[in-house]
């Protein structure tokens, strides 16, 4: 995808070091979809970046405005999927399946700022003390080279603006 190879690049030039998510998934025989609670969590991508004093892990999430933002119980959606994510950095489950040690935050892309800052609402409303763990940013409308370089140095937001992390 443009978006993580992208960020690979960025990240090469700032002389960290980009795991791809077949490297951790080959080191512990494990496949994408994260056993949570009796369902099956799939990101989008998994990774990890190595700086020079420690890791951290990320899953990835490519929001493209064809799920509804919430829906009932057994129905997917964005809410659907915050509650999820929760329930594995509460249970720690990805840590075990994927044998993790480094922190994790789990990145969403969106296509819309306006979808995004609903997704802001509801992940601080559901994800409670982990609101923090689950960041954002907007895609560029073309999403041509020249901009998946631009916004690879767009900070990351977290829930809420508190925080913002440039990779």
């Amino acid at each position: 995808m443009a978006v993580t190879s992208s960020l690979d690049i960025a990240v090469q030039k700032r002389r960290h070091e980009f795991i791809p998510g077949h490297t951790i998934l080959a080191r512990n025989a494990a496949a994408l979809p994260v056993p949570v609670g009796g369902r099956q969590l799939i990101p989008d991508q998994l990774f990890a970046l190595k700086y020079p004093d420690c890791y951290r892990a990320f899953l990835l999430e490519f929001d493209r405005g064809t799920e509804p933002l919430r829906s009932a119980k057994h129905c997917k959606s964005l809410q659907r999927s915050i509650k999820l994510y929760r329930e594995m950095f509460v249970t720690e489950a990805h840590r075990r399946y994927f044998g993790l040690r480094a922190n994790t935050l789990v990145l969403w892309v969106f296509d819309a700022p306006r979808r995004m800052a609903r997704f802001d609402e509801i992940a601080r409303a559901e994800a409670g003390e982990y609101a923090g763990r689950f960041l954002a940013k907007v895609l560029p409308g073309s999403a041509r080279w020249r901009e998946m370089a631009a916004f690879q140095d767009v900070p990351w937001m977290s829930c809420g603006g508190e925080t913002e992390l440039v990779l």
